[in-house]
């Protein structure tokens, strides 16, 4: 902010803020349009001030000359005034044969206006959409049906009050014509009866209609006896007064808490022994005096001192100081508002921009941009009618703006030219018709939504071939599982997940699908934990489908095959005798003439006897080693199935994205389409 601007800002806003009836008598009186331009030529700089007034709050306005684009701007909060310091026209040229405006009010109604060239430096708007004026003094009284009361017609256009208000007017002791009105609604005396008048007719805001009550309350009256807005400011016009009028206003309640508490920061200051830049005692000289480059550092250091700047007005004040000590030349308009609307207009974007860079005001990324639009404009492309970041969101994100805002963000180089082509073709509308990144964020982040989302990027072309065909395969498996899982694990799988609109397409797997599955198998079908108690395994196990590693053929039900012997190296060896000394039981007799023989039979019997449990032992031993080695083995796979599972549905690491966009839903959609009006 330019810093001849912060004193004047904060110092003497209070000098006009004493509000006092004759605000309210003027529409009163006038029963005029509520709706006035004035554009008042500063000598010293060659510009004009500016000055927009309507009751019913502003909502925009547009001034156009001849040949030259309007000049125009939307206001937030419904100001009942504006003011531009700083407003370049040509003199007489602009206004020949006339500059005109149009006022659109917060109740929405429209009044069009022409400026003649100026007189005196001064030249004030005439409406041109009024109605004819009001038929001429007749003795009949206020009619209640031509005048209608404020229950009946909450609000009016000031053409149409214009045309409803009949002389004599009875409530105003009777008055003839407008002039009449206005000398009876001067005189003090008469407050109540014209606030009334007023308010019965909607001609004032409730407002300002407060003020003059409280006003009539005070004795009608101000500070030095002052009867109005005039007299008011003129008297409080003077520092010396300060304490008298900052007194008046706290009492009456006719200055609101902000600003009284500034206003007691300039009295402190002045208690305190600090004396105003200059020694100058008002407004006006105030003004003069720190309009001058060479007193603006003494500006800044007494608003410093006095504590009424704030921290970052203050420290973009002071780069201003140190760009102008160099020798930069700032733009020529007073205060945020004033030279926000001096800088908006094109022929004044070059200058400004380039004294913003050189103080240092505009980060590098924001000068960046500022340089792309600034060439865009000198093209001969047309801004969107917005000024700064959260109007030109709002503006662009209005379905009849599109094609504007896309058009220059395409010429100032803001998106690529494929965006530029995706963009006209949604209309710049996201999934679910949302507009803007916030509402597209909060509408795909709703669960019920991602499948419209994913729609909306898949139709777009927002997911890549290789994203499509890894959902497509993620599917697939999906369904192979679901269709081979025992009947358990498949009614769990079916409460979890969307079995039929996955396998119609209808829907795609969400990002908890992985976990849902690996949490059904878990459930139904637990990891073996070793042998049965008949040295199988648990009652019912199965291996899975595809088990590699299985019993061998014939060993079924976990028993060697019939006809299984040891294998070799684990029977008696040929010639296999009984230790030696090994007899008979004792008081065994031979048969007579049989001990050769029976040698040898007994030699067979105790090696067959031998042989039966010496098998029975290495059977008992083989199938303890087959069960362990089969129950490691099923071990392993079961485990590396278990994480292929979990890794097919584990969503991809964002930090990898295979294509441009996020491999999430809502990165897909998100991400690269609404970033389009992000300049």
């Amino acid at each position: 902010m330019p810093s001849n601007t912060i004193l004047n800002k904060k110092l003497w806003f209070f000098l006009g803020s004493v509000i006092f009836l004759s605000v309210s008598l003027y529409y009163i009186a006038q029963a005029a349009p509520n709706a006035s331009v004035v554009l008042k030529k500063d000598p010293s700089v060659g510009l004009f001030i500016l000055t927009i007034r309507d009751s019913d709050g502003i909502k925009d306005f547009s001034l156009k000359a001849p040949n030259k684009l309007p000049y125009s701007a939307g206001l937030a909060g419904c100001p009942k005034t504006f003011e531009n310091n700083n407003v370049s026209f040509a003199d007489p040229d602009d206004f020949t044969p006339a500059l005109f405006a149009e006022i659109t009010d917060c109740k929405g109604d429209i009044t069009q206006l022409e400026l003649l060239p100026p007189s005196d430096g001064i030249s004030r708007g005439r409406i041109t959409n009024a109605a004819p004026p009001p038929p001429a003094p007749t003795p009949a009284p206020v009619s209640p049906k031509t005048v209608p009361s404020s229950v009946e017609t909450p609000t009016k256009s000031a053409e149409t009050v214009k045309t409803e208000i009949v002389y004599p007017v009875a409530e105003l002791n009777g008055c003839k014509d407008e002039t009449e009105c206005r000398s009876y609604c001067d005189d003090p005396a008469n407050i109540n009866a014209c606030v009334t008048f007023a308010e019965k007719h909607n001609l004032i805001s409730k407002d300002e209609a407060d003020k003059a009550k409280k006003f009539s309350a005070a004795g009608a009256k101000g500070p030095g006896g002052c009867t109005s807005a005039d007299s008011c400011e003129s008297y409080c016009n003077d520092v010396s007064r300060i304490d008298e009028c900052l007194a008046f206003a706290e009492k009456t309640g006719l200055m609101p808490p902000d600003e009284l508490e500034e206003a007691r920061k300039v009295q402190k200051a002045l208690a305190s022994g600090l004396t105003l830049p200059g020694g100058c005692k008002n407004k006006d000289e105030c003004d003069s005096y720190c309009e001058s480059s060479d007193h603006m550092e003494e500006c800044i250091i007494f608003g410093e001192t006095a504590g009424f700047i704030p921290p970052d007005e203050l420290e973009d004040a002071k780069k201003v100081l140190a760009a102008v000590k160099a020798g930069a030349k700032p733009p020529p308009c007073r205060g945020k508002k004033s030279c926000d609307a001096y800088c908006s207009q094109p022929g004044n974007m070059e200058s400004c921009l380039n004294f913003a860079e050189k103080a240092g005001l505009i980060p590098p990324g924001e000068l960046e941009d500022a340089k792309k639009m600034l060439a865009a404009i000198k093209k001969g492309i047309k801004p969107p009618a917005c000024g700064g970041k959260e109007e030109c969101d709002v503006y662009c994100s209005e379905e009849s703006h599109f094609n504007e805002c896309l058009d220059f963000a395409e010429a100032a180089g803001f998106i690529a030219p494929e965006e530029v082509e995706m963009a006209r073709k949604t209309g710049g509308k996201g999934p679910g018709n949302c507009r803007g990144r916030e509402e597209c964020e909060g509408f795909c982040q709703n669960p019920a939504n991602q499948e419209t989302c994913f729609s909306f990027a898949k139709e777009h072309g927002l997911i890549s071939e290789e994203d499509l065909q890894r959902m497509e395969e993620g599917k697939r498996q999906i369904l192979e599982m679901v269709d081979s899982a025992p009947p358990e694990v498949k009614s769990c799988l079916e409460g979890v997940i969307d079995v039929e609109g996955i396998r119609s397409g209808a829907v795609s797997p969400s990002e908890s699908a992985g976990d849902n599955i690996r949490q059904c198998f878990e459930q139904f079908m637990p990891k073996p934990e070793g042998p049965g108690p008949n040295g199988g395994f648990p009652e019912g196990f199965q291996p899975p489908e595809g088990f590699e590693g299985g019993p061998p053929p014939g060993f079924e039900g976990g028993q060697p095959p019939e006809g299984f012997k040891p294998p070799e190296g684990m029977m008696p060896p040929e010639g296999f005798k009984p230790p030696e000394g090994m007899m008979p039981p004792e008081g065994f007799v031979a048969p007579e003439g049989s001990g050769e023989q029976f040698q040898q039979q007994f030699e067979q019997q105790y090696q067959q006897q031998y042989q039966q449990q010496f098998e029975q032992q290495s059977q008992q031993q083989y199938q303890q080693q087959f069960e362990q080695q089969y129950q490691q083995q099923y071990q392993q796979q079961f485990q590396q199935q278990e994480q292929q599972l979990q890794q097919q549905f584990q969503q991809p690491p964002p930090s990898e994205p295979t294509s441009k966009i996020n491999t999430s839903i809502l990165g897909a959609v998100v991400a690269p389409f609404l970033q389009l009006f992000g300049f």
